[in-house]
């Protein structure tokens, strides 16, 4: 993949103009020295909401990596929380202006409101998660619906509503959901999957209403059940979506008297919703305009920069100040590099001069250490860089050493890695690291206990990246047919499974110290 500098980046993570926030504050006239004080003071303050935003999120992470999803739940609710009052307190998000100058100031307000909405939205997709793994469905689409508002085409957000809509056997929505990610990024294997799930689930679901309607005809219910049926549930969906309404409004109500305000009829709150829908619209397209505008100022700045390079001949040089004559009568910059006499031996007087560095000496050179490779040794510069080869041969090496010892000669060990195929790769970016990788695999085993012996396979159908907590899904199989009432084999399984999962995270430490050449 193509290396691309980080300024390149600046407005060019998301197409969609419904993902930005709201355009910030500014007016056509250039800013007076009030209005600058004004603007460093909101800068200042938005730095501050942004750090115990983002400690919240940080702890957040820790309660979910080490397991403890409600504790993530109430980090992730605080630092959003933290966002909220900064829209009440900086403004951000409440601008309506109607244009903008492009100039500094302007463009250290755009950039602001892309972090608080990156930080928003991260918080939000975190937050769901949560909710999944805590398999509280309604709440995870809530939070995702809430982020696809913000970012309609935001890839997680649309999985995660997916995920827990399928879960809720609301498979129509799941699949729409799931089928417009897939038609932002067409080789998301996730995706694939769990759409793969959905369909067959809507076809079980859809022959179950052909069997249902043929029982019914056979009984003389009528040809127009199905349409009756049809009516009850458009009903249905018609009382969610009001009773969701009413939800939000109860929400809204609760919010106004905590702000001190007071509260509005149901019918008052629809128009501000449908009033602040609209101008959403109307803010996200002078976002966009302002940041076309903005991009074509820095390009026209760009091409008249290079402009405004004068090329001097060698002719005019003796004119110019900042030149000098070298002892060979050339014409050259003042900061040549060429060393004279003089100065040669001054530094060999001061034993200052260049070394030749013995690869045996002492003294090493160092730099900076990161993932990437040794033109990007700070990690400044996203840089993608394939891995298949390099996890294929490790990840397929770990897995073999997979072995449970018990007293006497009696163990349970991989006898061969079946089946491994998937794709990985390491992506480097703001001197972060990602070790990204998404597999699937099969292996077989034997096991030999209490001088019996017994074959078997265990089915890997998801070993990646995305995984945190160290548990793989593992399906295991035995071949012997009296195996299963077998005491012995069932209290070994468990131990092996163990043994398998302790094989995959010793490959994902070694994979993390990976670097790129």
């Amino acid at each position: 993949m193509t290396a691309v500098p980080m300024e390149a980046e600046s407005f060019s993570e998301s197409g969609d103009p419904n993902s930005l926030p709201s355009s910030p504050n500014c007016s056509q006239k250039k800013e007076e020295p009030e209005d600058a004080n004004k603007q460093v003071l909101k800068d200042a303050e938005f730095i501050g909401f942004k750090a115990k935003a983002l400690e919240f999120k940080e702890k957040g992470n820790e309660y979910f990596k080490n397991g403890d999803k409600s504790g993530a739940v109430e980090e992730y609710l605080k630092g959003l929380e933290i966002l909220e009052e900064c829209s009440r307190e900086t403004g951000i998000g409440n601008c309506s202006d109607d244009t903008c100058d492009i100039d500094e100031t302007v463009s250290n307000e755009i950039m602001c409101k892309i972090e608080y909405k990156e930080l928003f939205i991260s918080l939000q997709l975190n937050l769901a998660m949560s909710y999944i793994k805590l398999e509280q469905w309604d709440d995870a689409v809530n939070i995702s619906s809430k982020a696809l508002e913000i970012e309609c085409e935001n890839v997680k957000a649309l999985y995660r509503r997916g995920v827990a809509l399928a879960r809720l056997k609301r498979y129509d929505a799941s699949a729409k959901d799931l089928t417009k990610l897939l038609s932002i990024e067409p080789n998301n294997r996730e995706a694939k999957r769990e759409l793969a799930l959905v369909q067959k689930e809507i076809i079980a679901k859809r022959s179950a209403e052909k069997k249902a309607l043929g029982g019914a005809l056979r009984k003389g219910k009528g040809l127009y059940s199905d349409v009756e049926e049809e009516r009850r549930r458009k009903k249905e969906r018609e009382a969610a979506e009001h009773a969701n309404k009413k939800r939000r409004h109860a929400e809204a109500n609760e919010k106004r008297s905590r702000d001190g305000m007071v509260p509005i009829t149901f019918d008052e709150w629809l128009k501000e919703e449908d009033e602040k829908k609209k101008n959403q619209e109307e803010e996200a397209k002078k976002q966009k305009e302002a940041e076309a505008k903005y991009r074509e100022e820095q390009r026209r700045l760009r091409k008249k920069q290079k402009e405004d390079v004068e090329i001097i001949d060698d002719e005019d040089l003796s004119d110019c100040r900042g030149y000098k004559v070298l002892p060979d009568g050339r014409k050259t910059s003042y900061f040549t590099r060429e060393t004279d006499a003089q100065t040669v031996d001054l530094l060999k007087k001061a034993n200052q001069g260049p070394k030749k560095i013995d690869g045996n000496d002492q003294q090493t050179l160092h730099r900076s250490v990161s993932s990437g490779s040794a033109w990007n040794a700070a990690g400044t510069t996203f840089e993608e860089r394939s891995q298949t080869k390099w996890v294929d041969d490790r990840l397929r090496h770990h897995l073999g050493t997979a072995r449970c010892d018990f007293p006497t000669t009696n163990h349970i060990c991989v006898t061969n890695v079946k089946k491994l195929s998937g794709e990985a790769s390491i992506a480097v970016s703001r001197g972060k690291s990602r070790y990204i990788f998404d597999y699937v695999g099969k292996l077989e085993w034997e096991a030999v206990l209490d001088g019996d012996s017994y074959k078997g396979s265990i089915n890997l159908p998801e070993l990646s990246s995305t995984i945190t907590d160290g548990r793989y899904e593992q399906q295991i199989k035995i071949k012997n047919s009296s195996a299963p009432s077998s005491p012995a084999l069932q209290a070994a399984l468990p131990k092996f499974q163990d043994a398998v999962n302790a094989a995959i995270c010793n490959f994902v430490s070694e994979y993390q110290q990976r670097i790129l050449r």
